[in-house]
């Protein structure tokens, strides 16, 4: 008998528990950064840098962070969903939980509570917000190295319209109108100046497609 009021009133205990749910997903994250981009000489020796565990941990604190989850909150409460709390961020960062999968580059976002509905709604309101957040994040730092790179180009540009215009005016002064003679010393100074207006050249014809690319 003892042990019949026991379970009976444990069973009775466990059912009447009101019902928690559980929402989970999975995203890969490739962090990384744009950086006001090198001169074009740091440019072409750099090497690509392998993503670090920081830069995941770091894309991880911001899928818990406070303005991401009051932006998820408003898009909720635009889209009907009522988290039911007088502080709501702080109830969604209860119910949010963010955890990475070691040696990926993948993290597991798992939402807990109810209602169920509102726990599939809450994950991918805040993926469509990180989402966003990122592109709005890339498109301002990618904005800055356009201007960067079209700086450069001007620059280089000028340059080269400088060289040349020494170049024609150094032919014109010294009558130097062929290259055949290696022993002239005005044919040897045209020579460095056509290497250095070839140099510069180049060097703007990257920076415009580098201004292209972006």
């Amino acid at each position: 008998m003892a042990f019949c009021v026991v379970l009976l009133t444990g069973l009775t205990w466990d059912f009447l528990r009101p019902a928690e749910y559980r929402a989970t997903a999975r995203v890969q994250i490739s962090p990384g950064s744009i950086e006001p981009h090198p001169s074009l000489s740091a440019r072409e020796n750099a090497e690509p840098s392998p993503h670090t565990a920081s830069d995941l941990l770091t894309q991880v604190q911001v899928l818990t962070s406070r303005p991401l989850l009051a932006r998820v909150s408003e898009l909720l409460a635009q889209a009907g969903y009522l988290v039911g709390a007088a502080d709501e961020v702080t109830e969604l960062q209860k119910m949010i939980t963010v955890v990475p999968v070691s040696g990926t580059e993948i993290v597991e976002l798992q939402a807990t509570g109810a209602p169920p509905e509102l726990l599939a709604a809450a994950l991918n309101t805040l993926l469509d917000a990180y989402r966003e957040e990122l592109k709005a994040s890339y498109e301002a730092a990618t904005g800055v190295t356009l201007t960067q790179a079209r700086t450069e180009a001007a620059l280089l540009d000028r340059a080269v319209h400088e060289r040349r215009a020494r170049l024609e005016a150094f032919r014109s002064q010294h009558g130097v109108w062929s290259s055949e003679r290696d022993g002239n010393e005005a044919v040897g100074r045209m020579k460095g100046l056509t290497t250095a207006l070839a140099t510069a050249s180049e060097k703007a014809a990257l920076a415009e497609a580098h201004v292209r690319t972006l």
